[in-house]
């Protein structure tokens, strides 16, 4: 017995050498290997830098900011790209103007419809999703340059009260041939000669067979006009003001025509690393999960989906249903 004990204590005393000998060095690099670190940070990638994107502002949507959306589609996109960083910046088309003068360059730019030189984009390396109506990217040398994200429309607004103490008619239905009607009387009633009776850009005027003395936005804004056709953010600004003091007004979505469509691209000076999540970035952007996000807006999908979009405003729901095949010619 007494030999078996002092032999197992030989074992015991060799294992412990043995430990002591090569477990520092393993100890060591596993102490250095901060695995909590490296599952709240993620694996980064083999680029870094930071993108910018120029997002040049020519309409809004209903409400929010089309800038702090590409901020929050920014935000998911830098948390799948550990080192990768995009700053949105939104600027008016004067803004932007005087950047390009002194020399400044974005890697990705958001713009208007013909806001932008397809000569200044990159070619798009990505296979695009099916566009909604007649929505289609820019070319430049039959090559996809950049892809419409994102689009607004038109409604019909008319001042509840002046139209009814004008003797004037809201239209019956939701049809161009009954607005049309409905205007043109509106136009040639001598009631209406002061101020005119409707305020609407031209294209509009032109679209729907219109003529005649046409009055500003801010005369309807300021009630002194009966009709104005305007897009989604002058229906939402009427319906935040009536919270505090504005009219009463009737809306009708003007659909399936717009002018009011953005674009996404890379710039043509992007290269390397900036290429490479410049694109992958605007793949999000006409991601199923973006496109969705929109309805938050008020804005509509430029992506084609057999899904609807619910918006929370019933008037916004009928501007999405109104505009479910956009036409832009």
């Amino acid at each position: 017995m007494k030999g078996f004990l002092f032999w197992l204590r030989v074992a015991v005393s060799a294992v412990l050498a043995a430990f002591l000998v090569l477990a520092p060095p393993r100890l060591n690099e596993a102490l250095e290997h901060n695995y909590y670190r490296e599952w709240l940070t993620g694996e980064r990638e083999d680029w870094s830098g930071v993108l910018s994107m120029w997002h040049i502002v020519s309409f809004k949507p209903a409400q929010g900011s089309v800038t702090a959306y590409l901020d929050s589609v920014a935000a998911k996109y830098e948390k799948a790209h550990k080192g990768v960083y995009i700053e949105v910046v939104g600027l008016s088309p004067e803004m932007a103007r005087e950047r390009l003068s002194r020399g400044e360059r974005p890697q990705l730019w958001s713009f208007p419809a013909d806001g932008l030189d397809a000569a200044e984009l990159a070619p798009l390396s990505f296979a695009l999703p099916r566009f909604a109506g007649d929505l289609a990217p820019v070319e430049k040398d039959e090559q996809a340059v950049a892809a419409p994200y994102l689009f607004s429309g038109y409604f019909l607004l008319g001042n509840t009260v002046l139209v009814q103490e004008l003797g004037l008619a809201w239209p019956e239905k939701e049809d161009a041939d009954t607005v049309r009607e409905a205007l043109s009387a509106a136009l040639s009633a001598k009631s209406t000669a002061r101020y005119g009776a409707l305020a609407a850009p031209q294209k509009l005027m032109e679209r729907y067979g219109l003529s005649g003395k046409t009055a500003q936005d801010g005369d309807f804004k300021a009630g002194q006009v009966p009709f104005m056709i305007g897009d989604a953010r002058a229906y939402g600004d009427l319906t935040r003001k009536m919270a505090s003091g504005g009219f009463t007004f009737d809306a009708m979505p003007l659909g399936p025509f717009t002018d009011l469509v953005q674009y996404a691209g890379v710039d043509s000076s992007a290269q390397g690393g900036y290429l490479e999540h410049a694109q992958g970035f605007l793949q999000l952007l006409l991601s199923d999960a973006s496109q969705a996000k929109l309805s938050a807006l008020g804005a509509l999908p430029a992506v084609y989906s057999q899904e609807d979009l619910l918006y929370a405003d019933s008037m916004l729901q009928r501007l999405y249903a109104a505009y479910r095949v956009p036409v832009t010619r």
